[in-house]
């Protein structure tokens, strides 16, 4: 794997908040950012006497922003036999930023968006969590290099983007029992 011998560098930061601004609603957002770059480019072999990959360029396949926000909110919506109905919603949005590829490419950047909701009980909890709610159809990863998927034919030399794509709009129900 040419991966294996390049030398990097990066640079970036992480930074998180949280944020209450009243008891029932509760927010959080996560930032990454990294420059990534090749100091000296893999060695040629000659499996790949033209490694695409040269000094100074963002080291393939490394997102430089990544984010991830989240807003929920909780409260107690009655009570019976004694015991309080809580309520709870929430909504969280990921993004990938375009990741560089080798060749001078870029993959596509990633937007999903997730909501849950729950009622719990006397410790009795039932749930619904839906991912990707938008059905956004995405690659969950991104390759481009060169690659010879029909034996019987001569090997190309031209790379082919690959991917593997993300999961669809996924339902996730839940009963929980507190003891």
């Amino acid at each position: 794997n040419p991966l294996l011998y390049m030398l990097a560098y990066g640079a970036g930061f992480v930074a998180q908040a949280t944020y209450d601004p009243f008891a029932w609603l509760h927010g959080s957002l996560s930032v990454t950012y990294v420059n990534a770059t090749l100091l000296e480019p893999p060695v040629a072999t000659a499996a790949d006497p033209t490694p695409p990959f040269v000094p100074g360029q963002n080291l393939p396949y490394v997102p430089p922003v990544v984010i991830r926000a989240d807003l929920g909110a909780d409260h107690r919506l009655a009570t019976w036999k004694d015991e309080d109905l809580v309520g709870r919603i929430g909504a969280g949005y990921s993004y990938v930023g375009r990741r560089p590829l080798p060749y001078s490419q870029k993959a596509s950047p990633i937007s999903l968006l997730d909501v849950r909701g729950s009622l719990t009980w006397h410790g009795l909890e039932l749930g619904l969590e839906i991912f990707n709610l938008l059905d956004t159809q995405y690659a969950a990863s991104e390759y481009y290099f060169v690659s010879n998927w029909d034996p019987s034919q001569p090997p190309s030399r031209i790379p082919e983007r690959t991917i593997a794509a993300g999961a669809p709009r996924t339902f996730l129900a839940t009963l929980g029992v507190s003891l």
